[in-house]
């Protein structure tokens, strides 16, 4: 009895998860500033803006632990200082906790 309930409960936070997931990716994509290109495929992405989706993608589920080894390598200064106060924000939440390596 108890294994089932867990099982539903667990299914039923997946399906919130889930139909929460296309706002928060629309989110994403804005402070990423990849809105633009959201409708083209991803091969046609520069390398800049491969790694920019990536950050995004891992940043989807709202973890509340997330570690980034130089999340902005590859990016020019600009996206860089965007990107940098995007993850300082994105810190300050309640019960948030990042990890983050980087090269000066």
């Amino acid at each position: 009895m108890a294994v089932a309930r867990a099982q539903r409960d667990g299914a039923s936070a997946q399906a919130q998860a889930v139909a929460g997931t296309g706002a928060r990716a629309d989110e994403l994509l804005e402070g990423f500033g990849l809105t633009d290109a959201a409708g083209r495929s991803v091969s046609s992405y520069s390398g800049g803006m491969r790694r920019r989706l990536d950050l995004a993608a891992s940043l989807v589920g709202r973890p509340d632990v997330i570690f980034l080894d130089e999340p902005t390598t590859a990016l020019d200064a600009t996206v860089q200082v965007r990107i940098l106060e995007l993850l300082r924000r994105l810190q300050e939440a309640p019960h948030k906790h990042m990890g983050l390596s980087r090269q000066s």
